[in-house]
């Protein structure tokens, strides 16, 4: 016996969970233990011994997620539902920056590996436009490009001084 628990989540979320760990017709999704879907799920479950029939089922998009039967008495506090929703949500930034990383670098058009990635999970661009997307890669590269300037600032001892002015009165610091 499966036990489902409902997830609401962004409808772009929904079709790159559906489509990664499930058949990508079924918005239903059979979990096992030893997976990533397994021990997020595993995470956010809480027993609850009296439980009680009360019951909502979502008006958006959700995906059902059914659990081993062992897992009775379970259920998802609401705490820990907005967790599990972040947390899917993190994982499709991850997949979609190692994808657009890796195709990027193989072919060199960053826009062209998100709507790549976006049509290999069937994404459309009502639910999620591949400007959107992009601007998730984007807001990445320009994290990490902060992170090497600090690495680098740290590593050779770099400190900033003053040298001149530019037309616009920008001062520009020196490395030394």
């Amino acid at each position: 016996m499966q036990i489902p628990v409902l997830v609401p989540v962004k409808s772009h979320i929904q079709k790159f969970i559906i489509n990664r760990y499930g058949d990508g017709k079924n918005h239903s999704i059979a979990v096992r233990k030893m997976t990533f879907l397994g021990d997020i799920l595993a995470l956010a479950l809480v027993k609850n011994t009296f439980m009680t029939t009360r019951f909502e089922v979502p008006t958006g998009p959700c995906l059902v997620f059914h659990i081993p039967s062992e897992t009775k008495f379970m259920e998802v506090p609401e705490k820990k539902l907005r967790m599990l929703q972040v947390a899917l949500d993190r994982h499709f930034r991850d997949c979609l920056i190692s994808f657009v990383m890796g195709y990027h670098f193989a072919t060199g058009d960053q826009m062209q590996a998100v709507k790549k990635f976006l049509d290999v999970h069937d994404i459309d661009e009502e639910t999620l436009s591949a400007d959107t997307a992009w601007k998730v890669w984007r807001d990445f590269e320009v994290k990490m490009e902060r992170k090497r300037k600090k690495s680098f600032r740290q590593v050779v001892g770099a400190s900033g001084k003053p040298v001149g002015e530019i037309d616009n009165l920008s001062v520009v610091f020196a490395m030394s």
